[in-house]
C-alpha cells in the first residue's frame, strides 16, 4: 500500500475515533460513595452526542422502569441511577437523607465522578420535582430539561386525583371518594379500587413488564412513606406542601413537558405547567398513562429524539 493511502486511512481512523464519544463516557456501571452510603449507576451507550441523565420517580421507585428509554443510547450515553435508599443502592432508614437537597447532592456527586460537564436532565413523576430542584441549584451544564408526567405541585396533584377518581366506574369510585374523605374502607374493596385506579392512570398495559416488576420489588418503602406518605393518591408526607409553579419561569434552557393521554399527571395540568415556562414544548403520548415509556414506548422515545434533534440542529449539542 502506498504511503499516501496509509496516511489517508490513518487520518480517517483518527477522525472516527475522535467522533466516537466526544462526551468522554463509555458503557460502565458501578457504585459511587455519597453521604450515607453508596449509590448504583449505569452508563449505557457511548455515542458522540450530549448525554441524558434519567431521574426516577417514586419517591423510592427505582430506575428499572426507565429501561425502555435506553433506546436513546444508540447515539448518546444514557445515565441512570438509583437514589440512596432504593433499588441497587444502599438501603438506609435515616430520614435526614430523604430530602431534595441531599438527593441533589447525590446527583452532583455522580456527575462529578463521571466527569460529565454538559447533559440533558430528564425527570419522571416525582423525579421531575427532583430534576427541578437540581436545576435551581446547579443550572450549569444543563442543555435541556425534560419534565415527564411531572409532580410539581401537591395541591394540583390532589386536585387531579379528585378528578380522576370521579371518572372511575362504581363501586370503585365511591370507595376511593370515601377514602379521600377520611372514611375507613373495607381493605379488600379498597385494594380492588386502587388497582382500578392504577390500571386506568398508571400502567394500562398488562401483564406488567419485568422492568416495572423489578422497580416495585426493589422500591425504597421508608423513603416513599416518609416523603410521599402512605396514601398513593396524593402526598401526605414531607412533599404534602410541595409547589414549584411560582419558579417555573426561571428555567432558561429548552424544556419539554410530556404527559400520557390517561396520565395521573393530567395533561391539562401538565399543559398549565408548560404555559409557565417561556418557549417550552408539550408532547402528549397517545394510549398511555403515567408510565408512558411502557404503555407506548415507541411514541415516548420518538418525542425525546425529536426534542434532542431540534437542539442538536440549533447547535446546543
Amino acid at each position: 500500500m502506498r504511503l499516501i493511502d496509509r496516511l489517508s486511512l490513518l487520518y480517517i481512523f483518527l477522525i472516527l475515533i475522535g467522533c466516537k464519544d466526544s462526551s468522554g463516557l463509555s458503557p460502565q456501571q458501578g457504585f459511587v460513595n455519597v453521604k450515607g452510603g453508596k449509590i448504583w449507576y449505569r452508563v449505557t451507550g457511548s455515542g458522540n452526542k450530549t448525554p441524558v441523565v434519567l431521574v426516577h420517580g417514586g419517591p423510592g421507585f427505582t430506575s428499572y422502569y426507565l429501561n425502555p428509554l435506553l433506546a436513546l443510547s444508540d447515539d448518546r450515553p444514557v445515565i441512570q441511577f438509583d437514589l440512596l435508599g432504593c433499588g441497587r443502592s444502599d438501603r438506609i432508614t435515616d430520614t435526614l437523607l430523604f430530602t431534595h437537597p441531599e438527593q441533589v447532592q447525590q446527583i452532583q456527586t455522580l456527575l462529578g465522578h463521571l466527569k460529565v460537564k454538559n447533559f440533558y436532565l430528564y425527570g419522571h413523576s416525582c423525579g421531575a420535582a427532583l430534576a427541578m430542584e437540581y436545576y435551581l441549584i446547579h443550572p450549569e451544564g444543563i442543555k435541556g430539561v425534560i419534565l415527564a408526567s411531572p409532580f410539581l405541585s401537591a395541591k394540583l396533584w390532589r386536585r387531579d386525583a379528585d378528578s380522576l377518581v370521579a371518572a372511575l366506574p362504581m363501586p370503585g369510585r365511591q370507595v376511593l371518594q370515601n377514602s379521600l374523605k377520611g372514611l375507613l374502607q373495607d381493605s379488600v374493596a379498597f385494594k380492588n379500587a386502587m388497582n382500578l385506579y392504577y390500571d386506568a392512570y398508571y400502567e394500562r398495559v398488562h401483564p406488567l413488564s419485568a422492568d416495572v416488576d423489578s422497580a416495585l420489588a426493589t422500591a425504597g418503602k421508608p423513603m416513599g412513606d416518609y416523603m410521599w406518605g402512605t396514601n398513593d393518591l396524593y402526598p401526605t408526607g414531607t412533599l404534602r406542601k410541595y409547589d414549584r409553579t411560582a419558579v417555573l419561569h426561571k428555567i432558561t434552557v429548552p424544556v419539554l413537558f410530556i404527559a400520557g393521554e390517561f396520565d395521573a399527571a393530567r395533561p391539562a395540568t401538565v399543559r398549565y405547567y408548560q404555559s409557565l415556562v417561556p418557549r417550552s414544548q408539550f408532547a402528549l403520548i397517545p394510549d398511555a398513562s403515567h408510565t408512558t415509556m411502557h404503555d407506548n414506548p415507541k411514541a415516548d422515545v420518538a418525542v425525546l429524539r425529536r426534542f434532542f434533534r431540534h437542539l442538536d440542529l440549533k447547535g446546543t449539542n
